[in-house]
């Protein structure tokens, strides 16, 4: 793997990394809370929520299996075996499989309000399924707040292990190989 085609792949991870951690956290900070303080409905708010995280939940398998592939083609290439990139790869897969768990929580929700007699407004707050929507409510912003950690640590684990070491092509090999840095330089000076 020649330096231009490593510099894409840490392109390609810098740009699936800021698509993932903005759209959960617009969707998170903005689009939720907006769209439950304009819409009186709370059955109507959360229905629309729930369209939008079903829709978003594409682009969160698709940026972290993404990041996964350009992980793993960065472990297998960079010699010699850095844990640094070993734990990258660990934290993308917690992430994809929080966010399996995040998108079972949002079709429970979803089968949940669509069992619904008469809108979920018109239940009292400490009965069924009120009561049961609200605790998968729960459970899943709590999943979703571990996957943007677990994104957050990846991009930081990154940036360690990219300022960390120097990585440069082989020159007989055409293999990256990866050499401790001796003088002090910019991430993208490095690659």
């Amino acid at each position: 793997m020649g330096t231009k085609s490593f510099a894409w792949l840490v392109g390609i991870e810098g740009l699936l990394f800021a698509l993932l951690e903005g759209s959960m956290f617009t969707l998170g900070l903005i689009v939720g809370p907006g769209l439950f303080k304009v819409v009186t409905s709370r059955d109507l708010a959360g229905r629309a929520f729930g369209q939008m995280l079903q829709i978003w939940l594409w682009i969160g398998f698709g940026g972290i299996i993404l990041l996964l592939v350009t992980a793993a083609i960065t472990f297998l290439k960079v010699r010699p075996v850095s844990r640094l990139l070993l734990a990258r790869l660990v934290l993308l897969m917690l992430s994809l499989a929080l966010t399996g768990v995040f998108s079972w929580l949002v079709f429970r929700i979803t089968d949940l309000q669509n069992s619904l007699t008469k809108p979920l407004d018109d239940y009292p707050a400490d009965v069924n399924p009120r009561l049961e929507i609200d605790q998968v409510h729960k459970l899943s912003t709590n999943v979703l707040s571990g996957v943007v950690i677990l994104v957050f640590a990846w991009f930081v684990l990154s940036v360690i292990a990219f300022t960390r070491f120097k990585v440069q092509p082989a020159v007989k090999t055409g293999v990256v190989a990866r050499q401790a840095q001796d003088e002090p330089a910019s991430p993208l000076a490095s690659v």
